[in-house]
């Protein structure tokens, strides 16, 4: 059994977005294994500290420092000009570590006698370097985040969270023995970059409890989950303004719930639109749609959303964006459209084409119980393989 030290800028609880189900699943996997989870939470986000408490062996709280700005970014933010005319830079890997970090993060690598270190996100590597050459150092990348900037000012956006270059990136996975990327095509990517291991570990999800698969659709109800991401609140703007006047017309009734933070970015929405907010049991949401979607138009890493929902059994249709990560389940797991008339058309199908929709909501079960063979199995041999002999390269 280990002791594992997990850093991570956001809390676990409440589960309330993809990033904090997945670390949720990927920790709650680790203790499965008889390892202790010592959780240490840059406090950025508010949190539910009882659930955190309730989870995790132990949960240290260290306070958030907010990166320094410059002079002129200070300038333009006070002008307004900020948005529209601040020049949009890769960020230096460590940009977001503060030297305050330190203190606490050494103190809980030896109070509770850790023996691997994850560092959640690589903007947080920093604190690998902290620990002794006989600690496992690992990296739960999550995301891609070299020219991440590049794919919102290509949309005329102003990118959000972190942004890097590719060089930045590399110093950063350079400092781990062990990378963990969330998707094959992001494992890839980062290959490219270190020399060190990377292995795919995507989102495993208890589908244990699920209620059972249906062989037709109910009605004409179709559920989008998302948090405040911009991504997300892009995707809803695409699905009301393109595609959903196609389905007024062959699906009359056509009944859409929006859950999750998302809702609070929107405004104005069409009738046939209901903004729930945030839901505390998603379930019972699936349980009452009949297809879920996730247009998404840009973005990077796995979509958390979409293993969900093919867990619960419903059909998804999404974007060639969306499937990034899923391609082996493109047209048997679920479908993928990329033009607001095929989208329409995969959801016309899908409702009134009862062989189709239960084949794909069975095929969707399937499909996630064999990645989460696959990802518990690379997560239980990676951690032996490279805890046997820290800084191994394949």
């Amino acid at each position: 059994m280990s002791s594992i030290l997990f850093i991570s800028p956001f809390p676990t609880h409440p589960a309330n977005n993809g990033t904090r189900v997945r670390t949720c699943s990927l920790l709650a996997q680790l203790q499965s294994f008889g390892h202790q989870v010592h959780y240490l939470h840059i406090d950025r986000a508010s949190s539910d500290r009882t659930a955190m408490d309730a989870a995790w062996d132990t949960v240290v709280d260290v306070p958030f420092v907010k990166p320094r700005r410059t002079v002129a970014e200070k300038i333009f933010r006070i002008t307004g000009l900020y948005d529209q005319c601040y020049p949009v830079r890769p960020l230096n890997i460590d940009a977001w570590y503060h030297d305050s970090y330190d203190g606490p993060i050494k103190d809980a690598i030896r109070d509770f006698n850790v023996t691997i270190v994850i560092a959640h996100y690589v903007f947080l590597s920093r604190a690998l370097t902290l620990a002794d050459s006989g600690i496992l150092k690992i990296i739960d990348t999550h995301n891609v985040f070299s020219d991440r900037h590049k794919a919102f000012t290509k949309r005329g956006m102003r990118p959000t969270f972190f942004y890097t270059s590719k060089a930045q990136e590399k110093i950063g996975l350079d400092r781990a023995d062990l990378i963990l990327a969330i998707q094959d095509n992001e494992r890839d990517f980062l290959s490219q970059l270190t020399a060190k291991p990377v292995v795919t570990v995507g989102h495993i999800f208890d589908i244990a409890a699920e209620s059972e698969v249906p062989d037709r659709a109910s009605g004409t109800r179709l559920l989008f989950v998302g948090s405040d991401n911009p991504m997300n609140v892009d995707a809803i703007r695409y699905f009301t303004h393109d595609v959903l006047p196609l389905l007024r017309e062959s699906l009359p009734g056509i009944h859409i719930t929006i859950a999750g933070g998302v809702c609070d970015r929107l405004d104005c929405l069409p009738a046939e639109c209901v903004a729930v907010g945030f839901v505390e049991q998603l379930a019972e949401q699936y349980q009452a749609s009949d297809i879920v979607i996730n247009p998404c138009q840009f973005g990077t890493g796995l979509k958390i959303k979409n293993i969900e929902a093919m867990a619960h059994g419903k059909p998804l249709v999404t974007t060639t964006v969306g499937a990034d990560g899923l391609e082996d389940g493109v047209g048997s797991a679920f479908l993928c459209a990329d033009s607001a008339q095929d989208f329409a058309d995969c959801i016309t199908r899908l409702l009134r084409d009862h062989e189709l929709y239960s084949q794909v909501a069975r095929q969707a079960t399937a499909y996630v119980q064999r990645c989460n063979t696959r990802n518990v199995g690379v997560l239980n041999e990676s951690i032996l393989k490279y805890q046997r002999d820290p800084g191994g390269v394949m």
